[in-house]
Formats: C-alpha cells, sequence, structure tokens
C-alpha cells in the first residue's frame, strides 16, 4: 500500500493492540483485550486516514505471548517512521510510555504462567516457572535500558546508580485485579564483550491474595500426608520445614496453617511472622517483617509472646537469637513451624546447633522435620509413568 495506517510502539504497548494485515481491501487490529471504546477510536482514525478508499476494518483476539513477541519486532526495526519524532519532548514522551507498557506486559505475562520471578540479564528476559528458568525475550539495548529505569523508578531506587547492588519494591495489579507484591534486586555485572558494568535485575513476584495450596495437593505420599497433618495436631515443640530457595517451603506452611485453622474451629490463636506474607491466611494473624527499620523476625517474636498464640509460624530462621528465641517459644508451650534452608534433616540439626543451640535442647524440642524440593510437573509426568510401567512389569513378572 502506497499510504500505509501505522501505530507507534508506545501505542501499541500501550492498549496492547497491533495492525496483523493491511490491505487496500482490510486492515485487521489484534487485541489483547475486547474494548469496544478502542476500537470505535481505531475506527474513527482509519476513516479519517483512508477517507473515501477506506478499506474493511476487522478485529480480532490476540494472545498475550504472541502480542509480546510481535511487539519485539516492532521495537527491533530501525524504521524511524514507527515512532512520531515531532520533537525531542515527544520521543522521551514516548518512549516512557512504551518502558512502562512493556514491564506490564512482562508482568501480566509472568501471572498469566504462574512465574514466580522475572530475571533480566542484559537483554535476554527469563522467568522462572515450576523451578526452571525459561527464556521468554531478547530485547534491543534502548529497551532494556529504558525498561531498567521503570523499574528503578517504580522501586524509589537510585536511577543514576548501576555500580552498586540495590535492593527495592513495588506493586502492581494482577490477575482477578488481585494486588501483587514484587521484591526488586539489582545488581552490577560485568557484560562479557567490553567489561563495561550492566545489571542484574530480579524481580520477585508475590500475588499475596493467591490461596495456598491445601495440604493433599502438594504432592505428599499418603504415609508423608498423615505424618504432616500428625505434625499439625502436636500441642507443643518445633517442625522444621527444609529446602532450597523457591522449594514451596512457604506454601508447605501456609497450606498447614490452613488445615490447622480448619480442624480448629477457632480454638487456636495462629500467628505468622513472615518477610513478606505470601499468602491472605484466613484466621491467622500475620506480622511483616521491616529488617530495614531494625524490625527484625527476632523482635517481632518476643513480641508475639504477649499476643497469647498458640502456633507460632516463622518465615525464616536465619540468625542465632532467631533460633534461640524459636526454640524457647517451643519449650514454653507453644507450636513452632519455622523454615530453614537446608537439603536433609540431619543438616537441619546441624544447623540448629550451630546456631548455638544445645544438641540436647534439640533433641527435646524437635517433633519433626519436613524436607522438600520443587518438581517440575515435566519430570512429575515422567515419574509417573516410569512407575507405572514399573508396576506393570512386576505384574508381568
Amino acid at each position: 500500500m502506497k499510504n500505509e495506517f501505522v501505530l507507534s510502539p508506545a501505542f501499541c504497548l500501550f492498549n496492547k493492540v497491533l495492525v496483523l494485515v493491511q490491505s487496500s481491501e482490510q486492515i485487521v487490529f489484534g487485541l489483547v483485550q475486547e474494548d469496544a471504546a478502542l476500537c470505535e477510536r481505531l475506527c474513527r482514525s482509519v476513516k479519517v486516514f483512508f477517507g473515501t478508499s477506506c478499506p474493511e476494518i476487522k478485529f480480532r483476539s490476540l494472545e498475550l505471548s504472541e502480542f509480546t513477541k510481535q511487539i519485539s519486532k516492532i521495537f527491533k526495526s530501525n524504521n524511524s517512521q514507527l515512532i512520531s519524532k515531532n520533537t525531542e519532548e515527544t520521543l522521551s514522551e514516548q518512549s516512557e510510555n512504551a518502558a512502562a507498557a512493556l514491564l506490564d506486559s512482562l508482568l501480566a505475562n509472568a501471572c498469566d504462567m504462574n512465574a514466580t520471578d522475572i530475571h533480566i540479564e542484559g537483554l535476554c528476559v527469563r522467568f522462572r516457572v515450576c523451578g526452571v528458568l525459561k527464556e521468554y525475550e531478547q530485547l534491543e539495548k534502548n529497551i532494556a535500558l529504558l525498561l531498567i529505569r521503570r523499574i528503578k523508578i517504580l522501586s524509589n531506587l537510585n536511577v543514576a546508580e548501576c555500580r552498586k547492588p540495590q535492593d527495592g519494591q513495588f506493586s502492581f495489579y494482577g490477575l482477578n485485579n488481585h494486588p501483587v507484591f514484587v521484591r526488586v534486586s539489582f545488581v552490577p555485572s560485568v557484560k562479557k564483550s567490553n567489561d563495561e558494568v550492566e545489571e542484574s535485575v530480579v524481580l520477585r513476584l508475590l500475588d499475596v491474595h493467591r490461596m495456598p495450596l491445601a495440604l493433599s495437593s502438594l504432592g505428599f505420599k499418603p504415609k508423608q500426608l498423615l505424618a504432616v497433618k500428625q505434625m499439625c495436631s502436636i500441642p507443643f515443640g518445633l517442625v522444621l520445614i527444609c529446602g532450597a530457595t523457591g522449594s514451596g517451603k512457604s506454601t508447605t506452611a501456609g497450606a498447614m496453617l490452613e488445615y490447622m485453622h480448619a480442624h480448629s474451629d477457632g480454638t487456636k490463636k495462629l500467628v505468622s511472622i513472615e518477610d513478606p506474607p505470601e499468602y491472605v491466611l484466613p484466621g491467622v494473624t500475620q506480622i511483616a517483617v521491616h529488617s530495614e527499620t531494625g524490625f527484625d523476625f527476632c523482635d517481632v517474636l518476643r513480641s508475639v509472646f504477649r499476643q497469647d498464640p498458640d502456633v507460632i509460624m516463622i518465615g525464616e530462621v536465619r540468625d542465632q537469637s532467631t533460633a534461640q528465641t524459636a526454640v524457647q517459644a517451643a519449650l514454653t508451650g507453644h507450636l513452632v513451624l519455622a523454615t530453614l534452608h537446608t537439603a536433609s534433616a540431619s543438616q537441619a540439626v546441624m544447623r540448629l546447633c550451630e546456631f548455638s543451640v544445645n544438641r540436647s535442647v534439640v533433641q527435646a524440642v524437635l517433633r519433626g522435620v519436613i524436607v522438600q524440593r520443587l518438581e517440575s510437573g515435566v519430570l512429575a509426568a515422567r515419574v509417573r509413568q516410569y512407575r507405572q510401567t514399573y508396576r506393570r512389569l512386576k505384574e508381568c513378572s
């Protein structure tokens, strides 16, 4: 076509719309979400642009993943006609809008894929889904820089600082209009090509209104599930939930608290101490830790003693004072659930001893240890298939 109707990348990103097909007979727009007002606006613009020779206007739905791939191709194009260059101010404003819309798109797609983390390393964007990092997109350099700047602005961080680590946070509204909390970490790294400094960015997504999984859906075998439920009925003592980062320790702890609430008929005072809370738990008094202000796990735990709790869940035992206070709580008639970064039950005991907890005290107070690791869906399916094949072979032999 001699005259081509073009939407700026900023407009496309902000409204999640693309021109999919354009010919003298028709023009087809793809929309991620149905929007009558936007459709009417586009129709008016097309009719004004083409006048009497206006082609037929059509709309079709577009998957978010398809939209993201298509919009990245537009950004990779160096054709200046795609971006309005009337003034430097207009270009700057479009760039900021484009970065904001791109971040919105990444966050929305990450929530849609149930990703726990977004990694931005140089030009590469990866999502962690079911414990596995998967490459999602390759960005152009200028777009990556704008995206990093946008994240820093939202996190109230120093935009000009790129040689020191920075931590921040912000929130957005995800699926079902639920607020999602985002923990942000910036760490400087050396660029491989010319030793320049670039930044590694990790966004941890925490949908606090997502309901925790039930104990029965966490993958425990029947005997294991029975043992975990028995731990939930213990009147006092210490139960440790161990595993690597991202292995689902908080999910298991939340499911145990939910089980206790459902089976106690309101007769128990349940308190959780987390940094930050990862789920909204009905019937549980949830307290957020603010380490940057000096309000750490140990301080909160001491204050909780005056709340007359029956069960205390500690998000993470990080230091000696927290470990000793948790053990003291378990010795004085409370059931304490706590998470530890260890790979086995024996290592959990050793870690408590490293925190200067006497071994005889550990022996007296420890009631159970749950050690877990996250299993990907593909691996789980293969394990089930292997077990079924093994049973069939055993039956035939």
